[in-house]
């Protein structure tokens, strides 16, 4: 994961102690043409607007970060207004939706203030099993599906964590999305691990009809999502992830319980040991080392084919290991027959002979892709 040094005092300048945030700003300040800013950068600029004013820092563009704060409240309040008359609709077919990512800290984690996290749509969790019923109920509502080139057989619930829905644009604004989970989590489509998840959920204050996770399973959460290989790395999971290290209640215990349950040491470990390093956050003492202990060589392997860069045979690899990982927490014995099984359900194939064709097709479209 290459972050330059320049993104790094950005970070430090939005997520570290007042002294650290200080120095890393005055090193970003001194070195940025905000001319040739990256998206990755520009995605923190709402949060630098608001930390700016806390560390006494006068700057003469502070306009330009505002500028990006308000047009991230603009698009996310006409995002909210949009899905949350769904999500609390007497005639909402499944249980109480599960938040998660942006919206989910935004709302639970920041005071509820839309200005501060970018974000491209709202995720919602309704579990395996109600997850069908909820894409058709908004497709029946002028929602279409919005597929994705890395899960080529369709909506397939319960091997994938998740699928995009748009809602057409209105009034020349621009459209409107809603990604619908399953599985929380996209490495462990489990229900084991979905159940272990769902139990840390709790109300959102703001809409108690609606549930957040704990802030011990949204980090986890968060760490499992942003440590992944990507050709242009991005930063707000990181500040995502200060946030929730930061939070008062974070039960430091039960996310090494967590953790291990779900096969995630290893990720939560290095997201930590990031946190540290890039961000200048600092954690209890004791917690990433236990995380690292408790990690087995399964996880560590996995987590290392998700950071290396794609080759030739695309997300093939990410997924070998990921059902190797699956199979270590169902304590089933992998075998070649066992892989084979786990991509005919990945790719939706009725037959096994069409295995071959949708696996060269789904190569193709998975080399650019990030899952």
């Amino acid at each position: 994961m290459n972050v330059s040094a320049q993104q790094l005092n950005l970070l430090r300048a939005v997520c570290a102690p007042p002294a650290q945030a200080e120095q890393a700003w005055s090193a970003w300040k001194a070195g940025v043409d905000l001319d040739r800013v990256e998206v990755a950068s520009q995605q923190l600029f709402p949060l630098l607007a608001r930390r700016l004013p806390e560390l006494g820092i006068r700057d003469p563009q502070h306009h330009i970060y505002r500028g990006f704060a308000r047009r991230c409240w603009f698009e996310n309040q006409r995002r909210w207004g949009s899905i949350r008359p769904l999500l609390e609709s007497d005639r909402w077919p499944a249980g109480p939706a599960l938040l998660l990512k942006g919206m989910a800290l935004a709302l639970a984690y920041q005071g509820g203030d839309l200005s501060l996290r970018p974000m491209n749509d709202v995720d919602v969790c309704v579990g395996p099993a109600g997850a069908p019923v909820v894409s058709a109920w908004l497709r029946g509502r002028g929602w279409q599906s919005a597929p994705r080139a890395y899960s080529p057989g369709g909506e397939l619930f319960a091997a994938w964590h998740g699928y995009g829905y748009r809602l057409a644009p209105r009034d020349g604004l621009l459209p409107v999305d809603l990604d619908l989970h399953g599985h929380p989590l996209q490495a462990r489509c489990l229900d084991r691990v979905t159940e272990a998840l769902l139990q840390r959920s709790r109300p959102l204050p703001a809409a108690p009809g609606l549930r957040v996770l704990s802030p011990a399973a949204a980090l986890l959460h968060t760490a499992v999502h942003g440590l992944q290989w990507s050709a242009a790395p991005g930063l707000l999971w990181v500040a995502d992830a200060a946030l929730l290290a930061g939070q008062p209640d974070l039960d430091w215990n039960d996310l090494l319980t967590l953790a291990r349950q779900t096969g995630c040491s290893a990720a939560v470990g290095r997201c930590l040991r990031l946190l540290e390093a890039w961000a200048g956050v600092v954690l209890p003492e004791g917690v990433v080392s236990r995380l690292e202990t408790q990690a087995d060589w399964v996880e560590r392997t996995e987590l290392a084919v998700r950071l290396a860069p794609r080759g030739r045979m695309g997300n093939l690899p990410l997924h070998a290991s990921r059902y190797l990982a699956l199979c270590h927490l169902s304590r089933t014995l992998p075998t070649p027959w066992g892989l084979a099984a786990y991509f005919r359900g990945l790719l939706g194939c009725r037959r096994w002979s069409d295995v071959p064709a949708a696996l060269r097709s789904w190569i193709g479209t998975s080399l650019p892709a990030r899952d």
